[in-house]
Formats: C-alpha cells, structure tokens, sequence
C-alpha cells in the first residue's frame, strides 16, 4: 500500500465515523485499523526523512522533518 492510498483509507475511515452510522463494535474495528495505518504511514514518513537527511548529509545541507507537527519542515 503507498503512503497515499493509507492517507486516503484514513480519511475514509475519519469520514465514516463523522457520519455517526458506524456501531460500536465496527468503530473499535476501524480504530484498530487506524492505528495500524497511521503507524505505517508514520514509518514511512520516517523512511523519507532519513533518506532525504542522508542525501542533505552528502551534500552539506540540513534537513529536519518534524513529525510531531505536519505542517513544519525545516
């Protein structure tokens, strides 16, 4: 699954829940596999950050992605 097909099955998942028809026992269920997107999109946003650092590192740059905070890159 790409990053962005996981982003997208998030927002689906974000949009069903908004929309308040989802049971209790199928919200646990779509909870459970947010989560597990969310971590496998965090560890690829991991994967880009270190690769971009090391191609900065080779060429004298710096590059910080804040994961904590989306919207910042420095």
């Amino acid at each position: 699954m790409s990053f962005e097909e996981a982003v997208e099955a998030l927002e689906q998942l974000v949009q069903e829940v908004e929309d308040g028809e989802v049971s209790l026992h199928d919200l646990v269920s779509r909870y459970e596999y947010g989560s597990k997107l969310l971590k496998y999109c965090r560890g690829l946003l991991g994967d880009a950050e270190m690769r971009l650092q090391q191609f900065d590192k080779d060429k004298g740059q710096s590059f910080d992605l804040n994961l904590d905070d989306p919207g910042s890159a420095h």
